[in-house]
């Protein structure tokens, strides 16, 4: 092969090896109000819900992460390590939660025992 040829080529495979490395790099988030790591889709935090404070649970949940509602309205809800009725979603405000957590039926029935049929949303609420 011919050295320029080879070198072209060097240069090519290093500039794409850098153009890859930079594209990684930058969904990481940054100082400079570049956007942040992606949200996991199985947790809502306090500064997440602070946009959605007036709302419930379950209506800042249908806004944040409407999937975890597309098979069915009544997880398991554990508030704070209580079992409570769905309906507690209703109820509590997101200003008084510090985070939510959502479980497949699979990870669900190995926390919280075989009987659970339609997953479960953890409910952590702020201490005062």
């Amino acid at each position: 092969m011919h050295p320029s040829r080879r070198q072209a080529i060097l240069t090519f495979v290093a500039a794409l090896g850098l153009t890859a490395a930079s594209a990684g790099c930058a969904s990481g988030g940054g100082e400079d109000g570049e956007r942040g790591p992606r949200a996991d889709p199985n947790l809502i935090t306090a500064e997440e819900l602070a946009p959605h404070a007036n709302l419930s649970c379950r209506e800042a949940i249908r806004q944040l992460r409407p999937r975890w509602f597309l098979r069915t309205d009544s997880p398991l809800v554990v508030q704070d390590g209580s079992h409570m009725s769905a309906s507690l979603l209703d109820r509590i405000r997101a200003s008084d939660v510090e985070s939510l957590k959502y479980y497949s039926v699979a990870d669900a029935r190995v926390r919280y025992g075989q009987t659970v049929v339609n997953g479960a949303i953890e409910v952590t609420t702020r201490r005062r």
